[in-house]
């Protein structure tokens, strides 16, 4: 079907017949006309798979991972600081690097699990560890986020290899945030548990 669908898109002052256009047009047709077969086949097995099991599977599936016009961007202001930290790298403005992990560490969190703010995050990360709290990490995060503290509230400069790899830690610890999967019962558990979070 896509071949036919590109010999029709690049026909256009390659001199074919009419009569040779009609037949790729056909061609086509018939292509889609065995697509929506084998389709509405392929949906028929995956209903009663569905139906035989009670339709317990469609209970994991979140609609807003697969229906992309809807889906929310998620983290947006933390991966914006994220962008702020990748360009002062490229820049080669270390000073400027972990001003901007801190906040995204930050943002990233409040909007996974909903917080308003967290109050103190020491606490908070040996609070995660203690009551449950699903995180990809928990000292490792900590040490790059009191690291980023201490070049706010220190002026401390790190080398360019360490913004670097607190960079990378930082993205790819906002990538595994964005898979855990967690209950609106569980976070309030939890903001129950902990003194660390509003």
């Amino acid at each position: 079907m896509k071949k036919c669908a590109e010999d029709l898109a690049f026909a256009r002052g390659k001199g074919y017949s009419f009569d040779a256009l009609k037949e790729m047009f056909r061609e086509l047709y018939n292509n889609i006309q065995e697509y929506e077969v084998i389709v509405e086949k392929s949906m028929g097995t995956i209903r009663k798979i569905l139906y035989d099991q009670n339709w317990e599977p469609m209970k994991q599936i979140d609609l807003h991972n697969y229906i992309l016009p809807i889906k929310r961007a998620r983290y947006v202001k933390a991966r914006d600081e994220l962008s702020k930290a990748k360009n002062a790298v490229k820049e080669g403005n270390w000073e400027e690097v972990l001003n901007h992990i801190r906040p995204a560490i930050d943002l990233a969190l409040i909007e996974k699990f909903g917080f308003k703010r967290i109050k103190g995050y020491k606490r908070f990360f040996d609070d995660a560890g203690k009551y449950g709290l699903p995180l990809p990490s928990y000292d490792m995060i900590y040490r790059y986020f009191d690291e980023a503290s201490q070049r706010l509230h220190k002026g401390r400069v790190h080398t360019p290899w360490e913004c670097q790899e607190a960079l990378d830690f930082v993205a790819k610890f906002i990538d595994r945030l964005d898979l855990i999967d967690i209950s609106d019962e569980e976070i309030e558990e939890f903001k129950k548990k902990s003194k660390s979070v509003e």
